[in-house]
C-alpha cells in the first residue's frame, strides 16, 4: 500500500504597517480607520 499523497500549503497574513504591536503605543487599534491602508493597493 502506498502512502496517500502529500498536501504542501502555505499562508501568508498581511497587515497594514499600523497594525504591529510595536506601535501599539503610537497607533492604538481605536484609531486605525484614522490611517490610510496600504495594503489593498500594492496586492
Amino acid at each position: 500500500m502506498s502512502a496517500p499523497p502529500v498536501c504542501n500549503a502555505m499562508t501568508v497574513d498581511v497587515e497594514d504597517y499600523f497594525h504591529v504591536s510595536a506601535l501599539a503605543a503610537a497607533a492604538p487599534r481605536e484609531r486605525w480607520a484614522d490611517f490610510e491602508s496600504r495594503v489593498v493597493p500594492n496586492t
